[in-house]
């Protein structure tokens, strides 16, 4: 497959944006609708502008309208097309309407000489719907024209006579004696030099005059006569009326005649003869100039290169009076000049050809350094002729960019030496302007002439339009595609998120593709994502418990079906409530009745000890939780007393919401708690209870939890088993709680833990979520929420355990006992601390 890639290519891609039925069987025209046609008027006008002493003068040759070349453009100058003659063009061609140029034009305006004239017009106009436009094309005489006459004053005095007529940025037109025809220059500021060979042999060449402005379509006579009758010979040059500048008078002095202006020598190429190179390349050898600079008033450097000219050079530059900035830019388009220390300069314009551009096909670029002499002679110009060929620059292919690796290729052939330094690649920006892109490699292929372009694109998903470039100008306008890079996802489902795993190929795309992803539910595109780039994660959330889902990715933004991948199939987790979290199943727990409180106290100050406080327990918990009031209200104490025997987890009515919360206390106990002493009465006031503090053995810390608990009083033992059978995953444990410190401990906090089971690949079971929160000293119900992050990719639940504790110091009896502080309540005859309230728990997904 070839590419588009040439100059004919560029017409086609114009064609085919602005012909909107090509190919069309129907060419009546008639089903083309909304398009419009362009039949241009072209009229010739040869008419010149004359001398009064001047009756008519001849264009030879005069186009017909029909021999001139077409050229139609967009008016901004996107799209251009050019018919050699107007008799190749079809006035009923389709074309979108719109704004264009229309251009008709005869010759060159580079050419210069004898029957060369050049004919040019140009028009703007607009082409509307179904409509027929027929601008009008008035072409006129592009150049200026003039004649020398010699009078028999010159020609029979002087053995060899000629005048040289310059235009500023062009060549040398030599006009001799005997020639009558017009020549043809371009408009401007036009020098008149004359080279004279005198009867005894002696020569001189110099400077006459410069005509300003000269115009387009007007013909100048100019006339050259002498006076020889005096001293020394004068030579006169007599102008047009119309040119603004007097005659001009030369006295042929010895000392004029014998100043000597220093020849300009070439090294590298022949005064003119063209020097052919190829587009962007430089000569084989150095082409050079070089001249003796001692005794110069000027050294003159025609410049006739529209590629520089544009870049700011002028036409006529006076190296030896050249400004700063002309320098700076001269040097900085390759003109070398420098002076050896014997006065001789020298000019390189070796890489000054390599800047220099071709249009359509070859194209003339001319460089001429004359040098004028302080008497104000003139050496014969040297002459740098090139012809610049076109190089063929073909696009044969395009790999598209991995969508995180924007990097893409294209497969050139170009078959010129070095030529391939000059290609580039620009790039369509999202600020619709072409960017020229770094090539970071030019890889040479096995077949010669053939070169790959490796480069970057900018980061994205949509494809780019694309232009090779050669010497910056357009040879083919591609696409660069957007592919996916190669990967699968695997999916671990919550009851309402998933997380999507991504599983690259390439492994250094892990985060990039991540960052990109889209995931969809099918031809639904899944919005509520959130991403861990460094582990290849996406969290999709807004999920439905217990429902059917098929995933699948894609990092497109505009995605195919080839874009995605695979899609995986899964269930979402029921969202399995906690049970019984709101605490308004209750069963009975603690039922005893005149339970004795405290010791025997005796009424007064006589030692009678006929009072004894008693205390009857009807105390429900929260059903389907478990808690150690089996260890902290032991039936089974062999002394019943509220000393020794105390509720640590209870239903209570101070609830947030509903009818019951939990309290859960921090208690003192003891199995075998001693014979409490009698207690006699101090004095007044007399108190309704027993001052007697027995010593009680143990301390607890009042819990809650899932699970089950058993305490074997005979041998002080017990035996927690935490958690519950439990398949889903929940995000968080919330609820609310009031906590109250113990008065010997204030800086105490209750303590909330939750932790999921799994079971992992191997069978072990493991933790596979957990999180703790300290609950800090709350006079009223303050809610509290514990994260739970899940860490270990598709590992389920098996289990779940929550517990609620008033102090986080939980361990066994001893431990317990040592860190649990109480104090001891005389009326209620305990030893109570800390106490937890909690309610309203809940798992959210």
């Amino acid at each position: 497959m070839k590419l588009i890639g040439s100059k004919i290519a560029l017409f086609l891609a114009f064609v085919a944006a602005i012909a909107v039925f090509a190919g069309c069987s129907d060419n009546s025209g008639s089903a083309q609708t909304g398009a419009g046609k362009i039949a241009p008027v072209v009229t010739v006008d040869s008419d010149v502008e004359t001398s009064v002493s001047t009756d008519h003068v001849t264009i030879e040759p005069v186009p017909d309208s029909q021999d001139m070349s077409f050229r139609l453009s967009t008016a901004d100058g996107s799209l251009s097309h050019t018919w050699t003659t107007f008799a190749e063009y079809d006035p009923s061609a389709p074309f979108t309407p719109g704004k264009y140029v229309a251009e008709g034009y005869f010759g060159s305006a580079q050419n210069e000489g004898f029957e060369t004239p050049y004919f040019y017009g140009r028009t703007e106009f607009e082409l509307r719907e179904d409509e027929i436009a027929r601008p009008e094309i008035l072409c006129t005489l592009g150049n200026t024209m003039m004649t020398v006459d010699f009078d028999p004053s010159v020609t029979d005095y002087f053995k060899d006579c000629e005048v040289t007529l310059h235009s500023h940025g062009g060549g040398f037109v030599v006009y001799a004696p005997g020639e009558h025809r017009q020549a043809y220059l371009r408009p401007g500021d036009i020098d008149v030099s004359v080279a004279l060979t005198l009867p005894d042999g002696k020569s001189c060449d110099f400077l006459l005059t410069t005509i300003p402005d000269a115009k387009a379509a007007y013909s100048y006579v100019m006339s050259l006569s002498a006076h020889t009758d005096g001293e020394n010979p004068v030579i006169t040059i007599s102008l047009d009326d119309r040119i603004e500048s007097d005659d001009v008078s030369v006295e042929l002095t010895p000392a004029f005649i014998a100043g000597v202006v220093p020849p300009i020598y070439c090294s590298g190429f022949v005064s003119g003869v063209p020097v052919h190179v190829a587009e962007g390349t430089t000569p084989s050898e150095r082409v050079t100039m070089k001249v003796e600079r001692n005794g110069l008033r000027s050294l003159i450097l025609t410049v006739d290169a529209p590629s520089l000219l544009a870049t700011g050079w002028t036409d006529e530059i006076n190296l030896l009076d050249a400004s700063e900035a002309m320098t700076t830019l001269m040097a900085k388009d390759g003109l070398r000049q420098t002076t050896s220390a014997d006065g001789v300069m020298e000019v390189d314009f070796t890489d000054v050809v390599g800047r220099l551009r071709a249009d359509d096909g070859d194209v003339r670029s001319m460089f001429a350094l004359r040098a004028v002499s302080s008497a104000g002679q003139m050496s014969e110009p040297a002459v740098l002729e090139i012809s610049i060929g076109s190089v063929d620059v073909d696009l044969l292919a395009v790999t598209p960019a991995t969508v995180g690796v924007d990097e893409a290729t294209m497969t050139v052939e170009c078959h010129v030496a070095d030529a391939i330094d000059n290609v580039s690649v620009e790039l369509f920006g999202d600020d619709r302007q072409w960017k020229a892109v770094k090539i970071d490699e030019v890889i040479p292929t096995t077949q010669s002439g053939r070169y790959i372009l490796r480069f970057r694109v900018p980061d994205g998903t949509t494809a780019l339009n694309a232009r090779l470039l050669y010497c910056g100008a357009v040879r083919a306008e591609t696409k660069i595609g957007r592919v996916s890079p190669k990967f699968s996802i695997a999916i671990d489902a919550f009851a309402r998120k998933a997380v999507v795993r991504i599983e690259p190929e390439d492994e250094a795309l892990l985060e990039v593709i991540t960052r990109k992803v889209a995931i969809y539910n099918g031809d639904e595109m899944l919005w509520g994502v959130t991403r861990t780039p460094e582990n290849g994660e996406i969290t999709v959330t807004g999920l439905t418990d217990a429902t059917a889902y098929a995933l699948r990715a894609t990092v497109m933004e505009s995605p195919s079906e080839n874009d995605f991948t695979q899609a995986v199939g899964f269930t979402t987790e029921k969202a399995l409530p906690l049970p019984n979290g709101d605490f308004e199943e209750v069963k009975n727990a603690i039922d005893w009745r005149d339970m004795p409180s405290g010791g025997r106290y005796s009424q007064d100050i006589v030692e009678i000890f006929n009072r004894q406080n008693f205390m009857t327990w009807k105390a429900d918990a929260p059903d389907k939780w478990a808690n150690v009031n089996a260890k902290t209200f032991c039936t089974s104490a062999q002394r019943p007393n509220t000393w020794y025997m105390q509720p640590s987890a209870q239903s209570v009515r101070d609830a947030y919401s509903g009818s019951y919360a939990v309290r859960i206390d921090n208690v003192g106990w003891d199995t075998d708690g001693k014979a409490i002493a009698d207690y006699l009465q101090e004095g007044m006031p007399y108190v309704a209870y027993s001052k007697v503090v027995p010593d009680v053995a143990y301390r607890a810390v009042g819990k809650l939890f899932l699970g089950s608990y058993s305490f074997d009083a005979s041998s002080l033992s017990e035996r927690y088993e935490e958690g519950i059978g439990f398949t889903s995953r929940p995000a968080s444990l919330n609820g609310f709680y009031k906590f109250s410190p113990s008065a010997s401990a204030p800086s105490q906090t209750g303590m909330a833990l939750v932790e999921v089971i799994g079971t992992g690949t191997d069978g072990a079971v493991d933790i596979i979520a957990s999180g703790r929160v300290l609950l800090e000293p709350a006079t009223g119900y303050t809610a509290f929420s514990i994260p739970l992050s899940y860490m270990q990719f598709g590992v389920k639940a098996v289990g779940v355990r929550v517990m609620l504790a008033a102090s986080p110091d939980i361990g066994d009896i001893p431990f317990e006992t040592r860190t649990t502080p109480t104090v001891p309540q005389l009326e209620q005859a305990a030893m109570l601390g800390s106490t937890l309230w909690v309610d309203g728990l809940t798992f959210s997904y």
